[in-house]
């Protein structure tokens, strides 16, 4: 499991707490399956990729996800991996808290 993974796995099962994953699952608007897969951190010996969309529905259900800490973990397994050039300008901070109206 890359860095970025561990640490959104991490974050999903502090904020599921006691709840079951079906129960969590829905407060998300996701599926138990991909919430499993996500506290898991992989599938099918991958890493799972959350993508924005999906960060955006867990941090609207109670996820405390630190855009910095993210980034940082993200950023290590880009390094480590070749995946992308280094950042050449600063990146601001975006927040993460998307709520429908």
């Amino acid at each position: 499991m890359d860095d970025e993974s561990r640490y959104i796995s991490q974050k999903v099962r502090e904020a599921r707490g006691s709840q079951s994953l079906r129960q969590f699952s829905q407060k998300c608007g996701i599926s138990h399956a991909y919430l499993a897969k996500i506290e898991r951190g992989i599938s099918r010996g991958s890493p799972v990729h959350v993508t924005i969309y999906t960060l955006a529905k867990l941090v609207n259900a109670g996820v405390e996800i630190d855009y910095d800490q993210l980034m940082a973990a993200s950023l290590q397994k880009n390094n480590k991996t070749g995946d992308c050039a280094p950042l050449r300008a600063p990146v601001q901070k975006t927040n993460l808290r998307l709520r429908s109206e």
